[in-house]
């Protein structure tokens, strides 16, 4: 999930997460839960600044789904199903030693390269030569991709 700057964001407890973030040593901490630093005191609030901060008419983030699932592997192919957001956008590295077939089973897509859609429906093979194929969500979309080792 991407949260830009100027978004309140809580993490629960017992989650784990991955933050990766720009480095800017600002954090508005506007409720720490009655948590206490490593001395048992309260750490400090900085509400004031949070409010100044605050991107108000940011509205609340989508919901990505799972990035993709295996469906079915076989000694001759695999299935996987993934899913796109509008604007997400997933790159498909070359493999030299196999080709894939792309079938859109929902929603529609853009090629980046060619800026050529692929609507619900619509399937294309992609060639083991094939450079880097970057496709992007113009809408909520599932594609199904078979590859063959």
């Amino acid at each position: 999930m991407f949260l830009p700057s100027g978004r309140v964001h809580a993490i629960g407890a017992g989650n784990v997460i991955l933050e990766i973030q720009q480095n800017s040593d600002t954090t508005y901490r506007v409720d720490d839960w009655g948590r206490k630093d490593e001395k048992g005191k309260s750490r400090e609030l900085h509400v004031r600044e949070a409010m100044a901060s605050i991107r108000w008419d940011d509205v609340e983030p989508t919901w990505i789904q799972p990035r993709g699932e295996r469906m079915l592997v076989c000694d001759f192919f695999q299935v996987k199903r993934w899913w796109l957001m509008p604007g997400e956008v997933r790159e498909l590295v070359p493999d030299a030693g196999t080709f894939r077939y792309l079938f859109v089973a929902d929603g529609r897509v853009r090629e980046e390269e060619s800026g050529e859609e692929w609507a619900k429906g619509s399937g294309r093979f992609v060639t083991a030569d094939h450079p880097s194929l970057i496709l992007q969500g113009v809408e909520e979309s599932t594609v199904v991709q078979v590859e063959f080792p």
